[in-house]
């Protein structure tokens, strides 16, 4: 499966260290794997607002290019007030939960999304706290 995740809509500059964190745009560590023959491409773009604005997410299926496109809001007040380990835990939870409703579009479609979304959720795990070991170490 391709999976991107880009922070090109999101001008915090932590939403662009966690793109940096976890190797993307491109997620080449998910090149191999396969979650079902429904979604060949996964493309998430992560944007900031501020929370006064209503924080909306939007998601869209084409089944024809087998293509699952997310645009998520992270609000940039939260990202602000919080350490670099902090900010990332927030970007990914905001990642996993809106993905959690965003793949109901898949429900009766072939792709599982239970083991997609726990290899993500691992994956950002590792990213985090290797981070938080680099941010101690340095």
């Amino acid at each position: 499966m391709n999976l991107s995740i880009s922070a090109c809509k999101a001008p915090h500059w932590r939403a662009n260290a966690f793109e940096s964190a976890i190797h993307g745009p491109k997620l080449t560590q998910f090149h191999s794997r396969s979650y079902g023959s429904a979604v060949d491409t996964f493309s998430i773009i992560l944007e900031t607002q501020t929370p006064t604005k209503t924080l909306r997410h939007y998601t869209r299926y084409h089944p024809e290019d087998r293509w699952f496109y997310c645009h998520f809001v992270l609000d940039d007040d939260a990202l602000e007030a919080a350490t670099d380990s902090a900010a990332f835990h927030a970007i990914a939870s905001t990642i996993l939960a809106a993905l959690k409703k965003s793949l109901r579009k898949l429900k009766n479609k072939d792709f599982n999304a239970e083991l997609f979304q726990s290899d993500l959720s691992a994956y950002f795990d590792q990213i985090i706290s290797t981070n938080k070991t680099n941010a101690t170490v340095a």
